[in-house]
């Protein structure tokens, strides 16, 4: 189950990493700080190809759209800005709420933006006909939530969100001519005893069939694994500390979870089995690269 490290990075930045990203047109990584400075990273030698500073917040999320080779980021300064593979500021979409996360619906061709109490959508627009990356006035909102939308995740025509008011809601999305809307499909209330602040969606087949399961972690210093319908399976922890990292390596099926300690925790939906990854640094964020066995963290 134990990875072995491919890359380490040591230049440092003044400020704190806020979020951690990977531009899949030009196959780097990125860090995003606190100071709202973005700095893009070569995979296989560690050198810093790019340093921008494009937001006036702190960068909380980024988002690669494979399928049009762009990259979204998002900040708490209200904006979320479109990265073309040259590196370069495609669009800037000024919403004029703090944006946490971010995730696309290729099943309806959708953005979402999830901030407090409320969950933004927007049409993509990859032509920019209506002026920007998506649609702005078709855009429609959802206020189930009632504290900070905290994460996203989309598989098909559902889409799943969580967030610091404990709650685990799943959306069914339709499409009529000339509308796309959600349909609020359940809502789990009381999901952890804290704020959630991650949540993955882990997909295993089993014989010739997908099992799919979530995954949430939360401040009350747990694991919640639940089924696609909303059950709760198993609870991992209590761990010593508040999850701060949650990522699903498919291509091995284990689920990588730190929680402020120098061991990230290893767990293995398909066997239950829960292990160990040393390391001398106390890691704080997670992200599993698409189609490949690499973590950054």
């Amino acid at each position: 189950m134990a990875m072995q490290e491919h890359l380490r990075i040591k230049e440092r930045h003044r400020c704190s990493i806020t979020a951690l990203g990977y531009h899949s047109a030009r196959r780097e990584c990125l860090t995003g700080f606190e100071d709202g400075v973005i700095k893009w990273w070569d995979m296989e030698s560690g050198h810093m190809t790019l340093c921008t500073k494009e937001h006036a917040g702190w960068v909380t999320h980024f988002l690669s759209w494979i399928q049009a080779r762009l990259l979204f980021s998002a900040s708490n300064d209200s904006s979320v800005l479109v990265w073309a593979p040259g590196g370069t500021v495609l669009d800037r979409i000024l919403l004029g709420y703090p944006i946490f996360t971010l995730a696309i619906s290729l099943a309806r061709h959708l953005l979402l933006c999830g901030s407090k109490g409320r969950l933004m959508v927007f049409p993509l627009d990859e032509k920019r006909e209506s002026g920007h990356i998506v649609n702005i006035t078709q855009s429609f909102s959802e206020w189930t939530h009632k504290d900070i939308v905290s994460c996203i995740t989309c598989l098909d025509n559902h889409i799943y969100t969580a967030g610091y008011d404990k709650k685990l809601l799943i959306f069914d999305t339709y499409q009529t001519p000339g509308r796309k809307g959600l349909t609020k499909k359940q809502c789990i209330s009381r999901a952890h005893n804290a704020a959630i602040t991650h949540l993955i969606l882990v997909r295993q087949q089993e014989t010739t069939r997908y099992k799919l399961d979530e995954g949430l972690g939360s401040f009350d210093q747990t694991v919640g694994i639940w089924s696609q319908d909303g059950k709760l399976i198993q609870r991992l922890g209590p761990f010593i500390s508040n999850i701060t990292g949650l990522c699903y390596v498919a291509p091995i099926g284990v689920i990588w979870i730190t929680n402020g300690t120098s061991q990230p925790t290893l767990y293995e939906p398909q066997s239950g089995e829960i292990g160990n990854q040393k390391d001398e640094l106390v890691l704080q964020q997670l992200l599993s690269l698409p189609d490949s066995k690499h973590v950054i963290a």
